[in-house]
């Protein structure tokens, strides 16, 4: 059987790698500038799989990295708004088509996997790492050209260059969304309804506007959108977390007038009066005063300040009780009066919570865990910012972490006894400095003042002979 030339040359191509998709294997004086107007962007906690929604971006730069003549380098960049690091960047030759550049600093770290569609193009994947907290970004195109010989080593894109975690609205929203995405719509309406939902949903909670909307869309919101779907559970969730329920589009059509006369229209109908009665009625049951308000203000600062973490039995909170009563406290009394409370200054992020309870139509448990959720989210990061340092003490070893004022163990020994036969300097230091006895035996009558043979023995005798003095 004879084959064709065009058979051969068919044949030759699913058998040869593609070499012309390769990317350089030398990046030297070539500069690698990725694209990320239409990138699109999801979170994750740290370095996890991304979550739903991914979100476009807009208005953001460049990210250029522009190697010298190595694949490898140091640079000293401006990151953030306060501070500059020393980031390390390396390239890796590609592997097929499919290449990794890395950047590392103290307080964050990038990883690009790039995938070459041509010798010097094709599009990249990201995952930014930094305070706890990850963001991917997709469809962002890249191309490499020779260096440009620009004032920086590397350009970072600076409207994603953030040094704290951001709240992001969500609170099951994610989950109604993916829904419905897989759900098999058979009209053309409803297919629209969807497709303008899966753009809007993921804005609602980037913006954490449960009434946004964009002006492709002549002013229909994703509550309009949701009634004319006959969604109950997305009704319900966007009339819970506020939503504007006298919006109208363009061509004046309410909320009501969306509603659909299927099976699902006379059930949004209630959750639509329901919750027009419940807002236009002032609020019953239980209030706050404004001095309980404010005490409630004062100790929720204290603890988004951090100012505990330099005790050594400092640990991220898991939502606690007293978190809980004061978030409630401040629910009631906002809600009450449509203010802040006066006595106490109110500052970031605690401010931007009240101001978002006064504003919105926002109900009792979304308020309590989003202030739960914000205040985790700076505790860990400030965490992060001590591990980071090597000044954080909440990881050391659970025997030691026993303060003499709660208690001596059952044998006798006291903190500082303990903390100096770990051979914990940094430990060691902090009770001294605290006004740890040196004195203090064990039931066998050990004294720490005494001890031999102990892992960083000198440090620990000279800080013991520095405090006894």
């Amino acid at each position: 059987m004879r084959i064709s030339r065009s058979q051969q040359l068919l044949c030759l191509l699913t058998v040869t790698p593609a070499l012309w998709a390769l990317g350089p294997a030398d990046i030297a004086n070539k500069t690698i500038r990725l694209d990320m107007s239409r990138a699109q962007v999801s979170r994750s906690d740290f370095q996890q799989k991304p979550l739903l929604p991914w979100y476009q971006l807009d208005d953001i730069t460049d990210f250029v990295i522009d190697f010298p003549d190595t694949s490898e380098f140091t640079d000293t960049v401006k990151y953030g708004n306060e501070f500059s690091s020393v980031v390390q960047v390396s390239y890796s030759a590609p592997a097929g088509n499919q290449a990794i550049v890395t950047l590392g600093g103290k307080d964050f770290s990038v990883q690009v996997e790039l995938s070459y569609a041509s010798a010097n193009a094709g599009t990249a994947t990201i995952a930014w790492h930094e305070a706890g907290d990850t963001r991917h970004f997709r469809n962002v195109s890249f191309r490499v050209q020779d260096d440009l010989d620009v004032e920086s080593r590397i350009e970072f894109p600076e409207e994603i260059i953030s040094t704290s975690p951001e709240y992001q609205l969500d609170d099951g929203l994610s989950a109604i969304l993916q829904e419905i995405e897989s759900t098999r719509y058979r009209g053309a309406t409803e297919r629209l309804y969807q497709k303008r939902l899966s753009s809007l949903l993921p804005l609602v909670m980037m913006m954490g506007n449960p009434s946004y909307t964009s002006p492709d869309y002549k002013g229909n919101t994703a509550l309009h959108y949701a009634c004319g779907l006959g969604h109950v559970e997305l009704v319900r969730w966007l009339v819970d977390h506020g939503a504007n329920l006298e919006i109208r589009t363009e061509k004046g059509a309410s909320i009501d007038d969306c509603v659909g006369g299927g099976k699902n229209g006379e059930a949004i109908k209630l959750i639509l009066q329901q919750a027009r009665r419940e807002r236009d009625y002032p609020l019953r049951g239980p209030q706050a005063s404004e001095e309980e308000a404010a005490q409630a203000v004062a100790w929720l600062e204290k603890a988004f300040r951090c100012e505990d973490v330099n005790s050594p039995l400092y640990e991220i909170p898991s939502p606690d009780d007293r978190a809980q009563e004061h978030a409630e406290m401040l629910f009631l009394y906002v809600r009450q009066n449509r203010e802040i409370p006066a006595q106490v200054d109110v500052t970031e992020p605690l401010g931007n919570l009240l101001t978002w309870l006064r504003d919105a139509n926002v109900h009792r448990g979304m308020f309590t865990e989003a202030l739960q959720k914000e205040l985790y989210q700076v505790r860990a990061y400030k965490l992060h910012e001590l591990q980071k340092a090597g000044k954080s003490l909440a990881l050391l070893p659970h025997m030691i972490m026993v303060r003499e004022a709660e208690g001596m163990p059952y044998d006798g020994a006291t903190a500082l006894y303990r903390a100096a036969c770990e051979g914990n300097v940094e430990l060691v230091s902090w009770l001294l400095e605290h006004g740890a006895d040196t004195r203090l035996t064990d039931k066998h009558g050990n004294v720490v003042t005494e001890l031999k043979n102990i892992p960083n023995e000198e440090a620990i005798r000279n800080l013991i002979n520095w405090y006894k003095e």
